[in-house]
């Protein structure tokens, strides 16, 4: 009777098991679309619009890579020169890890594939050779694209769980949680 009472015993302490919850590749994808258009002015020189995200899914790397819109346009005193905006495109991918001391989901390790415009005068082509995918990459990675609201890691919390590992499955986004250590 006392081996099956701590038998039972040790059961009742063990800590549950991770779960997972998973994000489709459809919600994930109008998750980030939600961020844009997406306008930055990058060191007084160049404004850029970022819009129409389209994502395709790397399991295999734990990458999400994406496609987006480009206008750029010179501001500050290259913009007295020309006033033009200039479409091109951008390919870039990145992964997705979790900070816990907000709560938010953001872009890791973010890596610039292919960083064109289209039509630039050479003064503003060499500007966006020279420095765009550069400036991208720093703008963006860390960026953050979700915020759980206080009261979801508040009730994970009580059920004994923690968001943990962000991974990049066939069907979307995996989230492992996990429990709390006691």
């Amino acid at each position: 009777c006392l081996g099956i009472a701590l038998l039972l015993s040790s059961c009742a302490t063990q800590p549950p098991a991770p779960k997972t919850i998973l994000v489709s590749e459809e919600r994930l994808a109008k998750l980030i679309a939600g961020h844009f258009p997406f306008n930055k002015t990058v060191r007084d020189v160049l404004d850029i619009r970022f819009a129409t995200p389209r994502l395709v899914l790397d399991p295999l790397g734990n990458r999400i890579n994406t496609s987006l819109e480009l206008g750029v346009g010179a501001s500050g005193l290259l913009g007295i020169l020309t006033s033009k905006t200039y479409q091109g495109k951008l390919d870039l991918s990145y992964g997705l890890r979790f900070e816990p001391k907000d709560g938010s989901v953001r872009l890791n390790d973010v890596k610039v594939a292919h960083f064109s415009v289209d039509g630039a005068p050479e003064t503003l082509q060499r500007l966006i050779e020279k420095h765009g995918a550069a400036l991208t990459q720093k703008l963006l990675d860390d960026y953050p694209i979700y915020k759980l609201k206080a009261e979801a890691l508040r009730t994970a919390a009580g059920q004994g769980y923690q968001p943990g590992a962000l991974k990049i499955v066939p069907e979307g986004l995996s989230i492992t949680l996990d429990p709390l250590q006691p």
